[in-house]
């Protein structure tokens, strides 16, 4: 299959899972994460609604991630999620779901990639006589930070779907921030429970994630440009918000 064919199906099943959704009941929910290793944030958000709609992508597609990582990003903006979604007055649409709460302890550990340039000589280079370039390229050495975030448990709140939500948590979410496939951010338990009121935008008055400004900005309340809905890191998803 080739990768435009690849495209257009997962935008196929994507609006196809909307519509599914669409008829699904929603009631205020909390879920919790057991954590079983520290996990990597340098800012600590750690939004819901991504890690819902990285599971529902890797669910319609069976595991296969190769789109997901392509440049085109239109499968992942339309991409749904199981939760109630709220739109403002002009135009900005995003889920009732919360960022991670938690208790942490930072640290600063480290990730590092180097060619052992003793090993040269049990490399082929086609019979010329080369070294292995670690300053550039596939093998290029690397020695960086990553903070580290000990918390042994992280709370979310949502508004959506109890048994849709906890299969798609439970069925393809094991680790959470970066470098997950070393080791960091293992879950070791997820549970999702109903609950009687809705705390996942607003508590006490509070935003409880990034929540569009709507008109004026009110001056209590912290506000950022940042994401607002998956992917975050797109600029078209950014706008002023209030934030935690």
């Amino acid at each position: 299959m080739s990768r435009r064919t690849r495209r257009h199906t997962v935008g196929h099943l994507a609006r196809a899972r909307a519509r599914e959704y669409a008829t699904l009941p929603h009631e205020p929910l909390t879920i919790t994460f057991a954590m079983g290793s520290p996990f990597v944030s340098a800012d600590g958000i750690i939004p819901l609604d991504s890690i819902l709609a990285y599971a529902v992508y890797t669910d319609i597609t069976r595991g296969d991630l190769q789109t997901w990582q392509t440049n085109n990003a239109i499968e992942l903006i339309n991409m749904p999620v199981p939760c109630t979604e709220i739109l403002t007055a002009d135009g900005k649409r995003y889920f009732s779901a919360s960022w991670g709460i938690f208790d942490d302890s930072t640290s600063i550990g480290r990730w590092k990639k180097r060619w052992e340039e003793d090993f040269d000589n049990l490399v082929d280079f086609g019979g010329r006589k080369c070294e292995v370039d670690h300053k550039s390229g596939g093998m290029k050495a690397y020695d960086m930070p990553l903070v580290l975030r000990s918390a042994p448990e992280i709370i979310f709140y949502a508004n959506g779907n109890h048994d849709e939500i906890r299969r798609l948590l439970k069925s393809h979410i094991t680790h959470i921030g970066k470098k997950r496939s070393q080791g960091w951010g293992r879950i070791t338990g997820i549970e999702v429970d109903k609950i009687e009121h809705d705390k996942s935008c607003w508590s006490a008055r509070l935003p409880m994630r990034s929540v569009p400004v709507d008109g004026e900005a009110h001056s209590d309340l912290k506000v950022s440009h940042v994401g607002y809905r998956p992917p975050y890191w797109l600029p078209q998803n950014q706008a002023l918000c209030y934030v935690p």
